[in-house]
């Protein structure tokens, strides 16, 4: 059973029966993926001058730790969009 809020972060979902090989238990196989990504033209430079904003360090965290379940690259982008 999955709840709305669930399903809408993981619509890409597969849930499959498995056979048992050495058990009367049949495993279950989920597969999802996550639907942030954040794309961004160009490459990332980091700027010098944002190391003088004063809330550097939590717009990092938050653009780096949006969600736990997305790819490192999507992270440096989410993170350059929240600079920039």
């Amino acid at each position: 059973m999955a709840s709305t809020s669930w399903l809408h972060l993981f619509p890409d979902v597969r849930l499959s029966n498995l056979l048992a090989s050495h058990s009367d238990h049949s495993p279950i196989l989920l597969q999802c993926s996550p639907t942030i990504t954040v794309r961004f033209n160009g490459s990332f430079r980091f700027e010098n001058k944002w190391l003088k904003e004063p809330n550097l360090e939590e717009t990092v965290i938050d653009g780096w730790g949006a969600n736990d379940y997305i790819a490192i690259v999507d992270r440096v982008a989410h993170c350059a969009n929240k600079l920039q």
